[in-house]
């Protein structure tokens, strides 16, 4: 009976089951984690939009009241867009995204554009914003008329 010395045996060069499964559970996380941002049929999430325009509804409250003077968000909702007056920075909305107006006492829906003014005494002409998106939750931007502030407010499925 022969004896070989332990290593140098016909041992085959390879991995283990262990290290393979170690290795496939790695890669389904990575996969798991990064596959969301990559899908292109993901619908746009209306909170963040809101909070996108809500600061933008921020900023121009701020503005006016630091250069006492007026400045204008302009709502279009045919395009998806809003805008502020002097400012090259605008939100578009995502497609599939419906955007409703309140402005006084006119309700504007899909087929204009509207207008929220803030005034350099910190006060706007106030309105509602209404997000929604197929199944997704709808949201409201609320800009208050006498002070100025927006605030958001989630509606839930409409």
């Amino acid at each position: 009976m022969t004896h070989t010395p332990p290593g140098s045996g016909n041992r085959q060069a390879g991995f283990t089951l262990i290290e393979m499964l170690v290795v496939l559970a790695i890669l389904g996380l990575v996969t798991a984690v990064s596959f969301p941002y990559f899908n292109p049929s993901r619908k746009a999430d209306t909170t963040k939009i809101a909070a996108r325009i809500l600061h933008l509804a921020q900023l121009s409250r701020l503005s006016a009241i630091k250069d006492r003077a007026r400045r204008s968000m302009t709502f279009d909702t045919v395009q998806g867009t809003v805008a502020v007056q002097g400012d090259d920075d605008r939100i578009v909305l995502p497609q599939g995204m419906k955007m409703t107006v309140l402005t006084g006492r006119e309700l504007i829906s899909s087929d204009r554009t509207a207008q929220i003014q803030f005034l350099g005494d910190g006060s706007s002409t106030g309105g509602e914003v209404v997000l929604s998106a197929g199944s997704m939750p709808s949201t409201k931007v609320q800009i208050n008329w006498l002070t100025g502030v927006a605030s958001i407010v989630a509606l839930g499925h409409e």
